[in-house]
């Protein structure tokens, strides 16, 4: 089975791919330790490289905002998680500040700038041709533009509403639709 969930920033893939993973027993990759070196952005064959570990691999849960539109298409299921703006900062924040690894590899000055980009994203987005093709970009149109293309290639879809800190009620869903596939 191979599984994709994505959503912006803060929206709880994390936790809810490592819980997936136990419970299927199947490995879980996050794209940013794939799509990412020393937090510099993979390009051109370094970035079709970490693309190509994953296809050829038979089972895994990928989490991650980087949008591979191959990977997605390969996927049995693409799950995304949406989260309303306040929560993401408010975990993105509590993740800062009750994590020592988190202060030390971010910093305050980066975190202020993540609370900036989930703001201009949310009030702010202009989405132009070159953020669509660009798998960093993570905004709700892209998201919108990616169901659509994904529907027309028959790949199944689950959005998944995250209000609440609520992962085991979230996996119980996507295994639920797991067994209907």
């Amino acid at each position: 089975m191979r599984i994709y969930i994505t959503g912006l920033s803060s929206c709880g893939k994390s936790t809810i791919s490592n819980k997936l993973s136990t419970y299927l027993k199947i490995p879980v990759y996050s794209t940013d330790n794939y799509f990412y070196k020393d937090y510099k952005k993979l390009k051109g064959n370094a970035y079709e490289n970490a693309v190509e570990q994953f296809m050829t691999k038979n089972d895994w849960v990928i989490e991650g905002k980087v949008l591979s539109l191959k990977l997605l298409k390969s996927s049995d299921l693409v799950i995304l998680l949406n989260v309303p703006i306040f929560l993401r900062i408010t975990r993105q924040w509590s993740r800062f500040l009750s994590s020592k690894r988190q202060r030390k590899e971010y910093g305050f000055k980066r975190n202020i700038k993540l609370t900036y980009a989930h703001l201009k994203l949310q009030f702010f987005e202009n989405l132009d041709s070159q953020k669509i093709d660009n798998p960093y970009y993570a905004s709700n149109k892209k998201y919108e533009l990616i169901v659509t293309e994904l529907k027309s290639n028959n790949v199944n879809i689950m959005c998944v509403n995250n209000y609440f800190n609520d992962a085991d009620k979230i996996v119980s869903e996507i295994m639920g639709k797991i067994y209907t596939l």
